[in-house]
C-alpha cells in the first residue's frame, strides 16, 4: 500500500515498487497532475512505508528488504536524506507515522507505531 502525506501544499505519495523491485519511489500532485516516480536511493524495503509531515519536513519510516530493522529519511522540499537506522526498533509488519500535538502539550511530536 502506497503511503501518503500533505507537505507544503502538495500530496506526496511514496511506495515500494512492484513486483521483485523492493525500492522506494516517490511522487508528487501538484493539484493537476502527478510527477514522474522517483527512486528513492539507497532506500529497499519488504513492506510498505509510512509517510508524515513534521517540523517543515517529510519523513518516511520503512522496514528494511532483508531484515526487520525499521529504517527512516526525511525529504526537506529538495532532496531526502540518506537511509538511517531507528535505533532499536524492529518490526514484522509495516510501520505508521503521524505527527501529532496533544491538545495538553507544549509541543508538536511525531511518533511512530509497529510491532515488535
Amino acid at each position: 500500500a502506497p503511503a501518503l502525506a500533505v507537505y507544503r501544499g502538495h500530496l506526496y505519495c511514496v511506495h515500494r515498487g512492484t513486483g521483485d523491485d523492493t525500492s522506494l519511489w516517490w511522487t508528487r500532485w501538484d493539484g493537476s497532475a502527478w510527477s514522474p516516480d522517483q527512486k528513492l536511493p539507497g532506500h529497499q524495503t519488504s513492506q510498505a512505508p509510512a509517510l508524515a509531515a513534521y517540523k517543515d519536513r517529510l519523513f518516511c519510516v520503512h522496514r528494511g528488504a532483508s531484515d526487520h530493522v525499521l529504517w527512516w529519511t526525511a525529504f526537506d522540499g529538495s532532496a531526502w536524506s540518506d537511509a538511517e537506522r531507528l535505533p532499536g526498533h524492529r518490526t514484522d509488519e509495516r510501520p505508521a507515522l503521524v505527527s501529532y500535538r496533544d491538545r495538553n502539550a507544549t509541543r508538536d511530536q511525531l511518533l511512530c507505531f509497529h510491532r515488535g
